[in-house]
């Protein structure tokens, strides 16, 4: 398994994990609203967990089709060999037209050798820049083929670290987003579980209300545990995104020339492959 399909891989499965996320969050906190809704400083918060489900099971959808497009890491990749194979042949025509592989430019005097020995200068010329561009273009393959692997481990990243902050239980505090020193989060609320397990929540009513003082769920639990991490992927993934775009333009260009004279900021941009090369020279035709 390549690097890029083990990246792939991982994200599918932190997908999955986000999905079963979104298909219980919503019940368990109904749950939960069924034990406490008659406590003291009980507040319904359905509606932000709902639209934290929902704006959850969009992202994965959007990761998702991002994992979906990965084969062209694979593709790109093999377009490096090909190109590696055309500079190959090139190479074979650039001996084939040398100087001393030709020769009748030392003994043809008559007929058409002028023209003969003058069009051997743009062949070598035309073939070195063709073999100049083969080699860019394997050049920028392979670059591009490494972005796409980092890209991707990225968005492996991204999936596994929201995964790591949506956990289905809601509790009384301390317990339910309870992480600082002394806390009884580890005890409270598990860590978000990665397998096929159904992480349903029971009830826990036992017909009393909590204790004066009891701390319920808040809206700023419900932000700091699950839209904020949520964001904070989605940032990250536009992240990405932007990175493996600049990527994309660096690996078939290369910093244009400076001009003479003062530079303004921001004054430098880029050249593709093609522009660097200019007018491409016609084998056989004589500048």
């Amino acid at each position: 398994m390549t690097g890029v399909q083990a990246s792939v891989s991982v994200a599918r499965d932190r997908v999955a994990y986000l999905r079963l996320w979104a298909d219980h969050v919503v019940t368990n906190w109904d749950v939960y609203a069924g034990d406490h809704h008659g406590c003291d400083g009980f507040v319904d918060l359905r509606s932000e967990v709902v639209a934290a489900r929902d704006a959850v099971r969009g992202l994965a959808t959007t990761i998702e089709r991002r994992l979906d497009d990965s084969g062209w890491v694979g593709t790109v990749g093999d377009r490096t060999r090909e190109w590696n194979q055309a500079a190959s042949h090139v190479s074979d025509a650039q001996a084939a037209v040398a100087e001393p592989a030709l020769r009748a430019i030392g003994s043809w005097r008559r007929g058409a050798s002028p023209r003969y020995r003058a069009a051997a200068p743009p062949q070598r010329t035309a073939l070195s820049t063709v073999h100049e561009a083969c080699l860019d273009m394997k050049r920028g393959c392979t670059s591009l083929e490494t972005a796409g692997e980092a890209h991707f481990e990225s968005v492996s990243t991204l999936a596994t670290t929201l995964t790591q902050h949506l956990t289905y239980q809601f509790h009384t505090s301390p317990g339910f987003l309870s992480t600082g020193p002394g806390s009884q989060y580890s005890l409270l609320t598990p860590p978000p579980v990665m397998g096929p397990e159904s992480p349903v929540q029971e009830s826990e009513v036992t017909g009393t209300q909590c204790v004066l003082g009891t701390l319920h769920v808040s809206a700023t639990e419900v932000e700091s545990r699950f839209v904020t991490p949520r964001e904070t992927a989605e940032t990250a993934l536009t992240t990405a995104d932007d990175t493996l775009r600049t990527a994309v333009t660096n690996a078939f260009s290369e910093p244009a020339p400076r001009r003479p004279g003062p530079q303004l900021d921001g004054d430098y941009g880029r050249i593709t492959i093609a522009q660097r090369f200019g007018t491409w020279p016609v084998p056989g035709t004589v500048a």
